[in-house]
């Protein structure tokens, strides 16, 4: 095991997924919803950010009146639709152009930072085949959607660290949940 230098935090910095996200975008089998080639070139961020329109869109059409999970690779995306605006006029303007969907189909989105090597999403965006799950569901998935969330409050814990500490950190607090010590 490496040392720590002083000035080295070992918490997970933000801007970082945490670990068990990419489990759980490795682990989804995902579908094609909504794939379109974009009219004129853009740049990267104005794409993305058309993208989750049309996805706010469709949410708003088929299940209006909800609240919804969107696991996203662009932190720009995520970051200008959690605060309601961008520094680019560009980004403001389709921003601007989300929110009657949000409004009339009273529609909760609630996004989550997932790693572009994890996002098997993506692949629709680049034209090819989408990637089929790379990992089973993890066990505190399984314990999560069974209504018992001890196993993922504890990955998620240890996953506010950096690795190898998030692993250690996850291997005691699962070790310690099977032993009835949590």
């Amino acid at each position: 095991m490496r040392e720590v230098e002083p000035t080295e935090s070992i918490t997970r910095a933000f801007s970082t997924p945490a670990r068990w996200v990419g489990q759980l975008g490795r682990s989804l089998r995902w579908q094609k919803l909504l794939q379109y080639e974009f009219k004129r070139p853009n740049h990267i961020n104005v794409n993305e950010n058309l993208s989750y329109r049309s996805l706010l869109k469709h949410v708003a059409k088929t299940h209006p009146h909800s609240r919804f999970c969107a696991m996203l690779d662009s932190r720009v995306t995520i970051g200008c639709n959690a605060k309601g605006r961008s520094s680019s006029k560009q980004l403001n303007f389709y921003l601007g152009s989300a929110v009657p969907y949000l409004i009339g189909g009273d529609i909760y989105p609630f996004l989550i930072h997932l790693g572009t090597g994890d996002n098997a999403s993506d692949d629709v965006s680049r034209f090819v085949r989408l990637r089929e799950p790379s990992e089973d569901f993890p066990q505190w998935l399984i314990q999560l959607l069974n209504g018992d969330s001890r196993q993922f409050d504890a990955v998620r814990r240890a996953d506010s660290l950096t690795w190898p500490f998030n692993g250690w950190a996850r291997l005691i607090l699962l070790m310690s949940l099977a032993s009835g010590n949590l």
